[in-house]
């Protein structure tokens, strides 16, 4: 047997035989195992008896469906006389169940040994009802059941790999295209390479721009002020912000972002659905000087994070993350990209701190808008990260303390404002 090989066994049903004498321990279990996690061998069920020492019978499906079928034939003609089933599935070693009557009380039992030779054989004699009854129903799901069971694996299967597919990305993409995804483990990044400080560098802005923006919004939103809360709100005179995103596309209300976002869901490729869907609203290019292999390489990515990370939560329940990586390229642009990327910044700053309280009193991925901060960040990150680079940090809070300050006093976070009070 391979050393390497990791075990997976899960217990259906075990019996201690304290009435009959045997002293025997019956445990009936499914059981698999795997090298890599990416190919996991056919599922066995196994019979395992123990008396002074332990011997187990695995079956696999096509033996599972024999015994079950001898199973169904024995039941049907049980009467008085002793009825023996005997199979040999493995090269040494035979299984016996023998259905009898118990002499002191009369009622039916079966005897089940695994048998090498004479001296090697392990016995326990469990009743006909109900333990006999519960054995082969756990072997005729077994049976019913395979194909399910096998999709599960498959499912296990292509999610640890789909996950290191993920780790790997980051390092792909940076030789693909001039793209570059912050936020990449220093064990992701081959040590000493010449792209390991641009890399490095490239991460810490991020992480720092987030960072501050945190700090603004205070932690778990704490510097959020809700009406029904902060009853005295001091009125602190803003700069008036002329917002397409805010005003046209999103029509004052930040909740109609969310609807957007989910519309281009299901689409092939949402990055440019919604690109295509924006535009039309302004008269700048919104990804200016943007390569085909940066075009490509961002819809890739943004297609397949927004996917993998659905798909994981939907069907595993696993978690939605907090960070992912950031989606940007390098390009030419104006005052009208950076305007609108701080709009995007203090959008994103905000879902974050949202969803962040939210987890802490919801858990369903949609209700505490986990699922809504990943397809902001899948469609929109390209649209803010990559023009922001050359800001300062003093101009980036300044920026956002306003432009949070107006939008607050226009009712633009209001359905999320009331979303707080009610989950407060």
């Amino acid at each position: 047997m391979n050393n390497n090989s990791k075990w997976f066994s899960q217990t259906l049903l075990t019996f201690k035989d304290k009435q009959y004498m045997t002293d025997g321990y019956l445990r009936v279990s499914i059981s698999t195992n795997t090298e890599d996690y990416k190919f996991f061998n056919p599922p066995m069920l196994n019979i395992s008896i123990t008396n002074n020492y332990q011997k187990s019978y695995n079956l696999n499906i096509q033996s599972c469906e024999d015994l079950l079928e001898s199973f169904t034939t024995a039941m049907t003609q049980l009467n008085g006389d002793e009825t023996v089933i005997e199979k040999k599935y493995q090269k040494t070693t035979n299984i016996y169940f023998r259905f009898a009557i118990e002499n002191v009380n009369q009622t039916r039992v079966v005897v089940i040994e695994i048998v090498s030779s004479e001296t090697d054989a392990t016995k326990v004699i469990i009743p006909l009802k109900p333990t006999f009854q519960s054995f082969l129903r756990r072997l005729k799901s077994f049976v019913n059941n395979y194909d399910d069971i096998c999709n599960q694996l498959l499912i296990q299967s292509i999610q640890n790999e789909s996950t290191q597919i993920i780790h790997q990305l980051p390092t792909l993409i940076k030789g693909i295209s001039s793209q570059i995804v912050s936020q990449i483990p220093d064990e992701d990044i081959i040590p000493d390479s010449p792209a390991q400080e641009e890399i490095k560098q490239e991460a810490a802005s991020t992480v720092s721009t987030i960072g501050d923006l945190d700090k603004f919004l205070g932690d778990d939103m704490s510097n959020i002020k809700l009406p029904e809360v902060d009853k005295a709100e001091t009125i602190i005179p803003v700069i008036e912000i002329d917002s397409v995103l805010a005003e046209k596309v999103l029509r004052g209300d930040l909740f109609n972002l969310e609807n957007k976002l989910t519309s281009f869901v299901t689409s092939k490729q949402p990055l440019i659905d919604i690109k295509n869907d924006l535009q039309t609203f302004f008269d700048f290019p919104l990804l200016p000087s943007l390569s085909e292999d940066d075009k490509n390489s961002l819809v890739y990515m943004s297609t397949l994070l927004q996917n993998y990370y659905t798909k994981a939560n939907t069907i595993n329940d696993v978690p939605i993350p907090m960070s992912s990586p950031t989606l940007k390229y390098k390009g030419v642009y104006n005052e009208d990209n950076i305007e609108l990327a701080k709009d995007i910044l203090l959008i994103i700053g905000y879902m974050r701190a949202l969803r962040r309280r939210l987890e802490s009193k919801i858990t369903n991925a949609y209700d505490n808008k986990a699922l809504m901060y990943l397809y902001l960040r899948c469609m929109l990150d390209p649209f803010c990260f990559s023009f922001i680079e050359e800001l300062t940090k003093k101009d980036i809070i300044a920026s956002l303390k306003n432009r949070y300050e107006f939008f607050d006093r226009e009712g633009f976070f209001d359905k999320y404002k009331q979303m707080l009070i009610d989950n407060n």
